[in-house]
């Protein structure tokens, strides 16, 4: 794949102005008076809740950038999990596979150019997820299941003066449904594409009318669109895969699903002013590894033990580096090695609300383990080089304590809390260095964490007028990390490291904000805030080292102007933001001389974006949404780099997982139709050029694209059940996602999405 060059910023302003264009040409040239309707022909839009600053509001009520998707809109779009949200809000990129990992659930997410692409344990993503609360500390396991959802929220920019734990790119939010007061419930059935088998469940079920719960589940099945080309048998031979004789349990694609999650909830409100909230999730992934072919085919370094040519079914002799063992085919690779994803991931939370007075006081006592082992072929043939086996245990545990209060005469809002995380983790790592039969060549790898953060937050917001008010928020976080690794290459035998390293990472970080109500519909903010991310240490080296190099701490300070607005009669609501970001000391990961992959610090950016969402009714029967989001990340200098003889980054290199344009179109047209309704939904997501990786590697570029999903279905709410038809990526488009390039070993694998997809839905509720 050839690179191509990145649109000027005047090339992406002419963009993004022609979307925006396109969306507010849609708007009615007069006003249309608002009518009473009913169920889902009502033409005005619907009040959207949140939750953004721990309290319950009004979206157009907060003065932030945030994006809310309702659980009934994330099932009419079969969005199944927290990643495909990328799709649905500007300036955001949320992706299910950590470069290098390999294991398809690892969240490598970003917002507005800040998160983090690497998923050790020794590194904080970029972006906090949180489940009714509780933050999600660890990559793996981190891609959320959307079952039984009330809604997702996802907000831009730092935050931390509201939440218990610091995030600096910004956070996701996700808030399961409560237990209801009546016995109901619903089944869903989906069934599709590569033989996809789905299906969930919920049920009320109220114990008195002062104790209820709930419990849903939801299970994925779906077959994986890799084809691994060939296998070994049991004599050591190459075959092809739908050829082999007991060649082994290994399955003959990637990229599937299969997993099963369970969530329970107990709500228990003793009196008026008391509230117990438990709740209990369980996950269990049994997939093959995350989808991907090889991306590159060179001899790099000399591997430490020689590797003979092979004998390929239709390739012939083939050795090390042969650039024939790149498929060019997104659905098919020569890789071989271990291929699986295998997690249990636990979580159990309780949260205690008290009301005395005008105060809240809330407790979010939380516990969350993730337990198993996941794969990645690295060279992606059937060579022995570079062949990861990783075994993981993490378990966390949190306590927020949380106080929110109004004062008398409700000028006064004000939130204060005491955040506290203590997590371990085990992680032992094997990694295949050439061999093709027998005890392989290998660095083996035993990494031991161990952090505690605690923290103190606070934020009020006074009305100085009845339209003019200000908020001021402050933060203290103590991050202390403890790390101990043994790394030996055995076959040498040579320590690479055996040593521990820690390191304590404080910092002090506020948000000010001034909110200007213009008229009961339309509100403008101007807030400035400081974001801040702890240091860590790199956990892969080849080449011998002391102790654990260290990375810095890094820093964002974000400076944003928005509006929200919204038509009188309630038929139009137009919210936009703009940014510009100081992101120093941004860590990152660069390949050393000999191909370990290093976390660094490496070196200072202006991030500078606009953001603009639209929601329309036309008419009873036509609603049009949309949004547009336009970034520019510039290196403002680079450092030195760390234990590498080279510079691979300069100030003109790209942003990874930051492209200069994104937007979305979506119309919606429905239809009555006996006791319901045809909703016909189209998405419309465009993305501009894409790097997935700072060094800018050309065979992970990927260029402009547009994706199409689009269903049909009948909705009949009052006999509680609907039927889709849909499909996702209409056009079959297929685009990089992620990837690794090693360049020194000379290998390196690249990551698709999925190709064309239809699924049939069915729900039925009581």
């Amino acid at each position: 794949m050839t690179m191509q060059p990145i649109e000027s910023s005047a090339g992406a302003t002419v963009k993004a102005g022609a979307a925006l264009c396109l969306l507010l040409a849609a708007l009615p040239a007069h006003r249309v008076q608002a009518q009473q309707g009913d169920g889902l022909s009502a033409p005005v839009l619907e009040e959207i809740v949140v939750t953004a600053r721990r309290r319950t509001e009004n979206l157009q009520d907060v003065p932030l950038a945030v994006t809310a998707l309702q659980g009934e809109e994330l099932e009419r779009r079969d969005i199944g999990d927290i990643a495909v949200l990328s799709d649905m809000t500007p300036n955001v990129t949320l992706k299910p596979t950590a470069s290098l990992s390999g294991a398809s659930n690892a969240s490598a997410f970003f917002i507005r150019g800040i998160g983090q692409t690497d998923f050790a344990v020794t590194t904080d993503p970029g972006v906090g997820t949180y489940l009714d609360g509780v933050y999600i500390a660890r990559s793996v396991g981190g891609v959320l299941d959307t079952l039984d959802v009330e809604s997702v929220e996802v907000l831009r920019g730092p935050q931390g003066t509201l939440f218990g734990r610091n995030t600096i790119g910004g956070a996701i939010n996700v808030r399961s449904r409560r237990p209801g007061s009546e016995l109901a419930g619903d089944v869903v059935a989906t069934f599709g594409s590569r033989d996809r088998r789905q299906f969930a469940g919920a049920l009320d079920l109220p114990l008195s009318d002062a104790l209820l719960t709930r419990v849903s589940f939801l299970s994925k099945d779906q077959d994986g669109y890799v084809q691994r080309l060939v296998a070994f048998d049991n004599g050591g031979n190459l075959v092809p895969t739908g050829n082999k004789s007991n060649a082994g349990t290994l399955s003959d694609t990637q990229g599937d699903k299969n997993s099963t999650t369970i969530r329970a909830a107990l709500d228990w409100n003793p009196s008026d002013a008391v509230n117990l909230y438990l709740s209990f999730d369980r996950t269990r992934v049994r997939e093959d590894s995350a989808a991907s072919t090889a991306a590159i085919s060179s001899i790099g370094v000399v591997p430490v033990s020689p590797l003979p040519p092979i004998d390929i079914p239709g390739l012939g002799l083939v050795s090390p580096g042969d650039p024939r063992l790149i498929t060019e085919d997104p659905d098919s690779t020569y890789a071989t090695g271990p291929n699986g994803t295998i997690l249990d991931i636990d979580g159990v939370a309780l949260i205690g609300t008290w009301m005395i007075g005008n105060v809240e006081i809330q407790s979010i006592t939380a516990n969350r383990k993730t337990e198993g082992a996941f794969n990645r072929d690295g060279d992606g043939t059937p060579f022995a080089i570079g062949e990861q086996t990783r075994t993981i245990d993490y378990e966390q545990f949190s306590q927020e304590l949380k106080l929110t209060g109004t004062s008398s005469d409700a000028r006064l809002n004000w939130t204060a809390g005491l955040y506290y995380l203590d997590e371990e983790a085990t992680d032992l790592v094997f990694v295949s260095l050439g061999n093709l039969f027998g005890p392989p060549p290998s660095i083996d790898i035993d990494n031991f964490v161990n952090n505690k953060s605690i923290a103190v937050y606070a934020q009020a917001s006074y009305d100085l007028t009845e339209r003019f008010s200000a908020t001021a928020g402050a933060r203290w976080t103590s991050d202390d990390k403890k790390y101990r690794t043994s790394q030996v290459i055995p076959v040498i035998p040579l320590t690479v490291v055996d040593a521990g390293n820690s390191k304590t990472f404080d910092a002090i970080t506020g948000r000010l904000s001034l909110e200007f109500a213009v008229s009961d519909n339309h509100s403008v903010y101007l807030s400035g805030a400081r974001g801040f991310k702890s240091g860590g240490f790199t956990p892969r080296y080849v080449a011998p080292v002391a102790a654990p190099l260290p990375f810095a701490e890094e820093t964002v300070d974000t400076y944003e102007i928005g509006s929200k607005w919204q038509s009188d009669d309630r038929r139009l609501r137009i919210n936009a933001a703009a940014f510009r970001s100081q992101y120093d000391d941004i860590q990152l990961v660069l390949f050393d001389t000999f191909g370990a992959p290093i976390n660094q610090n490496g070196g200072d950016a202006t991030i500078s974006g606009l953001e603009l969402e639209v929601d329309l009714v036309l008419s009873d029967f036509l609603r049009l949404s949309g949004s547009v989001g336009w970034l520019d990340a510039e290196f403002d200098n680079v450092l030195p780099p760390t234990a590498l003889p080279f510079q691979p980054i300069t100030v003109d290199s790209a942003f990874p997982n930051a492209p200069e344009l994104q937007s979305i179109l979506s119309p919606q047209l429905l239809l009555p139709a006996g006791e319901g309704v045809v909703r016909l939904q189209v998405d419309w997501i465009y993305s501009d050029d894409v790097h997935q990786t700072f060094e800018n590697d050309p065979e992970l570029f990927q260029d402009a694209y547009s994706l199409i999903d689009a269903s049909l279905s009948y909705e009949n709410e009052r006999n509680g059940w609907s039927i889709t038809l849909g499909a996702h990526n209409l056009t079959d488009k297929r685009i990089i996602t992620s990837g690794g390039i090693g360049r020194a070993p000379g290998f390196g694998d690249v990551n698709y999405n999925a190709p064309r997809e239809w699924y049939l839905r069915l729900r039925k509720g009581f």
